[in-house]
């Protein structure tokens, strides 16, 4: 790790100026390009994660003031689109950076990076209300094609689904960053941590969250959904390690329960009001879930 990271003055000055002007370009790039939004918010978290590791600690505050200023100064005549997606992209990219370099677990990194791009998001959005009147909420439905003239948005089935869509388009841009900053790791030596306790902690969560997030559809569409995409991130996990126990039994008892929530899902959809019906997908997350959960104690039984 040590040769990769920037050691003269010189060496962190270039590459400090290099990281600005890559930022500086995505800020013009998404000004001017149509849908350049989601490749920004693929891309940035990636290229400042990386800089958090090469650059030199002592250069790191010139480097985040560097990185966050650019973007400001090259949009002076409409920061809307820097405060929406620009910015928190780019401090994703260093939360992300700072977390793994402490030695978080992966789930975990990408998790927090997660939280802090939906929060920025809808901390941005007065500010840039405030200076613009802009909704960007209203704006982003349109680009898709969903249009509420005349209409209460807040009322309104598909600005429930805001909250589960950015957390989605944040777990991709976290996910590639992790997939990328691996490929990093195996080269200079770094090894990802991964702890046993993460194959019973992973699924339990995944089954708790789904059932708030059914207990929720009730009360709240909007929290109902973003429960739904958090026991679905932990369900992801628990996958990955249904997927190495490669046994016959848990293998058989994920498809037994699969059988199960269709069965189930067939018998209470009607019973679901239409916005909420959906929700009751969480079930084959629950399923999942179990099985993964009965494997590892199984493993971890045989293990003793």
């Amino acid at each position: 790790m040590e040769n990769w990271i920037r050691k003269t003055p010189l060496q962190n000055i270039a590459f400090i100026a290099m990281m600005a002007a890559i930022n500086g370009a995505f800020s013009i790039m998404l000004s001017f390009i149509p849908y350049s939004s989601f490749l920004a918010l693929l891309v940035l978290p990636v290229i400042n994660a990386l800089g958090v590791y090469l650059v030199n600690k002592k250069w790191l505050t010139v480097y985040i003031a560097t990185a966050l200023l650019v973007p400001f100064l090259v949009t002076m005549f409409d920061i809307s689109t820097t405060l929406f997606y620009i910015l928190p992209s780019i401090v994703s990219g260093f939360i992300y950076g700072a977390l793994s370099k402490a030695k978080f677990t992966p789930a975990l990194t990408i998790l927090v990076t997660i939280v802090w791009s939906v929060a920025s998001t809808y901390l941005s959005l007065p500010i840039i209300k405030a200076i613009y009147g802009l909704d960007m909420i209203e704006t982003v439905l349109a680009t898709f094609g969903v249009s509420h003239v005349g209409l209460d948005l807040n009322e309104t089935f598909e600005y429930s689904l805001i909250p589960t869509i950015l957390f989605a388009l944040a777990w991709a841009s976290s996910s590639i960053s992790h997939f990328i900053i691996v490929f990093v790791y195996e080269k200079v030596g770094i090894r990802i941590n991964c702890f046993e306790w993460e194959k019973i902690a992973y699924p339990v969560l995944s089954i708790l969250i789904s059932v708030v997030s059914i207990a929720t559809s009730f009360l709240s569409v909007q929290l109902a959904y973003l429960f739904f995409a958090l026991g679905f991130y932990f369900m992801a996990f628990s996958l990955q390690n249904l997927i190495e126990s490669r046994t016959k039994t848990s293998i058989i008892t994920m498809i037994l329960l699969l059988v199960f929530s269709i069965l189930l899902f067939a018998a209470l959809y009607s019973m679901m009001p239409q916005t909420t019906g959906p929700i009751l997908l969480i079930l084959f997350v629950v399923s999942v879930s179990v099985a993964s959960l009965i494997a590892s104690l199984k493993a971890k039984k045989l293990a003793k």
